[in-house]
C-alpha cells in the first residue's frame, strides 16, 4: 500500500512539475538555426480526365534551416532556406529525377521550380501558438488572376508534404498547460477551403519529453487553376501522426506522418478520382 501511494505520489509530483514547465507557447531565442530533414514516400493512383487511372510514385529527401531573425511581440520573424533537395518521381509515362547537388542541367519545368528554391532565404513568421502567420501581401498573391478563387498551385503540393512551408509546420507543436493530466486535446482548422479536425493523445511522458499521437481528417474542396482552366479537387484524407516533442520550447524532435488519400478532381465535367498513400518522417536539430 505504501509502495502504491508513493507511486501516486510521484505521478501527481510529476504532472505537477510538467505544468509548470509547459509554457503553452513555442519558446526560442533570436539566431536560433533549426536543421530539418524530411524524407517523403508517396504512391498514389489518379486518373486523367477520366482516363484509365495510372500510378504515381514520389521520393523526395530534403534539408532545410530556419533561422530566428528576430523575436516579435506575437511570434518570431524567420528566414527558412531549402539547402538541398533530391527527388524521383515516376508517373503518367514519365519519369523525372533531380539532384540540387547535380550540376547537371535540368529543363524540367517541375524541376526548375524546385531547383529555384535552393538556398534562397524565404521570409516567415511563426506565432507563439506554433503556426505560419500569412502577411495580407502573401494572401493577395493566392488569389488567382482567372477565376479569384483561391489555392493557386500551392494546394496539391502541401497535399503532397513538399509545400513551401511545410518544413517550418512540422518543426512545432505545443502543447496545452492541462494536456497532460487531460490526456490530449482537439483541434479543428479551416484554410484554402479544407477543413481539418485532430485529435491528440497524449503518449509517454518523460520530464518535459513527450510522444503525441495524432489522428486527423481534412476534408473540403481546394479550388485550383492551371493553364487557365478551373478545377476542383475535392479533398478527403485520413492521417495518423506521431510526434516527439520537447513541451519545454514547442520543438519537435521526430514527426512521422501516415497519410491515406481519397479525393477526386472535376475539371471540364469530368471526374478523376485519386488514391495513395504518402508516409514523411521529419527530423529537427
Amino acid at each position: 500500500m505504501k509502495k502504491l501511494a508513493a507511486f501516486a505520489l510521484t505521478l501527481i509530483v510529476s504532472s505537477a512539475l510538467n505544468a509548470q514547465e509547459i509554457p503553452g507557447k513555442v519558446v526560442l531565442q533570436q539566431g536560433d538555426i533549426i536543421k530539418i530533414t524530411t524524407e517523403m514516400t508517396s504512391s498514389n493512383t489518379q486518373s486523367m480526365m477520366g482516363g484509365d487511372p495510372m500510378e504515381m510514385k514520389t521520393n523526395t529527401n530534403s534539408y532545410t534551416e530556419l533561422e530566428v531573425k528576430e523575436v516579435l511581440t506575437d511570434g518570431y520573424k524567420m528566414s527558412q532556406t531549402m539547402k538541398k533537395m533530391k527527388m524521383d518521381f515516376d508517373g503518367f509515362g514519365q519519369k523525372t529525377t533531380y539532384d540540387s547537388e547535380s550540376k547537371e542541367k535540368q529543363d524540367n519545368p517541375f524541376v526548375k521550380q524546385l531547383a529555384e528554391k535552393i538556398n534562397i532565404p524565404e521570409d516567415i513568421k511563426l506565432g507563439f501558438d506554433g503556426k505560419l502567420i500569412e502577411e495580407e501581401a502573401n494572401e493577395d498573391k493566392k488569389v488567382s488572376s482567372k477565376d479569384g478563387k483561391r489555392g493557386g498551385g500551392r494546394g496539391g503540393m502541401r497535399m503532397m508534404g513538399m509545400g513551401t512551408n511545410s518544413s517550418a509546420e512540422s518543426a512545432f507543436l505545443v502543447v496545452p498547460k492541462d494536456a497532460v493530466t487531460k490526456g490530449g486535446w482537439e483541434e479543428s482548422t479551416e484554410k484554402d477551403g479544407l477543413k481539418t479536425r485532430r485529435k491528440y493523445t497524449m503518449g509517454a511522458v518523460m520530464g518535459t519529453m513527450a510522444t503525441v499521437t495524432v489522428q486527423s481528417q481534412t476534408k473540403g474542396d481546394l479550388d485550383m487553376n492551371r493553364g487557365g482552366m478551373p478545377m476542383t479537387t475535392k479533398v478527403n484524407t485520413l492521417t495518423e501522426e506521431m510526434i516527439i516533442v520537447n513541451m519545454s520550447t514547442g520543438k519537435v524532435q521526430m514527426h512521422t506522418v501516415n497519410m491515406t488519400n481519397n479525393s477526386k478532381t472535376i475539371m471540364n465535367d469530368k471526374e478523376s478520382p485519386s488514391t495513395g498513400k504518402t508516409t514523411i518522417t521529419t527530423t529537427v536539430e
